[in-house]
């Protein structure tokens, strides 16, 4: 399965398992064979705990939207025109850390993509100290993923963001340092996610099926965040911050056998056990924290985006260009 290898790629202490596949009023000339195929199924799918899978999918999709339709490293004074693509995770009971230490074990229950056009306008034009510390975004895109990746599904995003400068930038050195101040950032995010995984299996004298394992989910936020930023020699910005998130919305598990043959004696109904429909956690805490280069009005940025105490990452790269 080739999404599989492409995640097995990027980070390869991920592991898989758990007992989707069934067959209800499972009968054959031998009892061993009814629990023989359905293991053999169960051991070649990607999966994780049913009881969380739409939970962790419905926070991953938060997350993944972090830093797609705002700017934390610049200091806008007209229009800012850019890019860029999140991607999130939930980690179970694990951290960051784990992962990365890990030689394998740890578990990845749910993934989640975001992407993003995003335009962004100072406000000075209004005239007055409040309207020029005041930025507002607004971002949007859909992406449907390349059939050859072996995924089935589409992704939306969209959001609008107000900013405000509390605390006024201050720059030292001939600008060989400056500090961005501090700034209060809110507003709406949207995401939704279709996306399905096919897979043809096929147990010699049994059984033949395509099972799809998948999820719909639809998320909605409002942040709250507090950020900064430090400039250095003009080219590099380091920017941090925390933020509040108040969640809702919808998680359904899409998981189907389709186009399935039975043989060599072998009776019954295949099924996947589907997950139960969810909601992302209603309030998560989180912290933010980035590198980004300037080339000139040319931007390009790394955030990480982790919750607190809930397991969830999130890594964003942006591009963008100031007018």
């Amino acid at each position: 399965m080739k999404i599989l290898l492409v995640l097995l790629l990027l980070c390869p202490s991920i592991s898989f398992g758990a007992k989707l596949f069934d067959i209800v009023g499972c009968t054959a000339p031998s009892t061993t064979v009814c629990n023989s195929v359905i293991d053999t199924i169960n051991s070649s799918l990607p999966a994780t705990d049913l009881s969380s899978l739409t939970q962790n999918f419905a926070d991953a999709a938060v997350i993944s939207q972090r830093g797609l339709g705002a700017d934390y490293a610049s200091d806008l004074k007209a229009i800012a025109i850019g890019g860029g693509v999140g991607l999130g995770a939930t980690l179970g009971g694990a951290s960051i850390f784990d992962l990365l230490k890990s030689s394998g074990g740890v578990t990845l229950p749910g993934l989640g993509f975001g992407s993003s056009l995003m335009l962004g306008l100072n406000m000075s034009f209004l005239n007055g100290d409040f309207w020029k510390r005041s930025n507002v975004y607004i971002n949007m895109a859909v992406l449907n993923p390349p059939s050859s990746l072996g995924i089935n599904g589409k992704f939306s995003s969209f959001g609008m963001h107000i900013q405000y400068k509390l605390v006024p930038a201050l720059s030292v050195g001939l600008g060989t340092f400056s500090f961005g101040g501090v700034v209060l950032t809110t507003g709406f995010e949207k995401s939704s996610s279709l996306l399905t995984i096919s897979q043809d299996l096929s147990i010699p004298t049994y059984l033949t099926a395509t099972i799809d394992v998948g999820t719909d989910v639809k998320a909605y936020s409002i942040p709250l965040e507090v950020s900064s930023n430090v400039n250095l020699f003009y080219f590099m910005t380091i920017f941090g911050g925390l933020g509040l998130d108040y969640n809702w919305g919808t998680s359904k598990s899409v998981s189907d056998v389709k186009n399935f043959s039975l043989a060599g004696g072998l009776n019954g109904t295949p099924t996947i056990n589907v997950a139960p429909d969810a909601s992302p956690k209603a309030l998560t805490s989180r912290y933010f924290i980035g590198l980004q280069f300037d080339i000139l009005a040319f931007k390009i940025s790394l955030q990480y985006n982790s919750n607190i105490g809930s397991g969830g990452v999130g890594l964003t790269i942006g591009t963008k260009i100031l007018f």
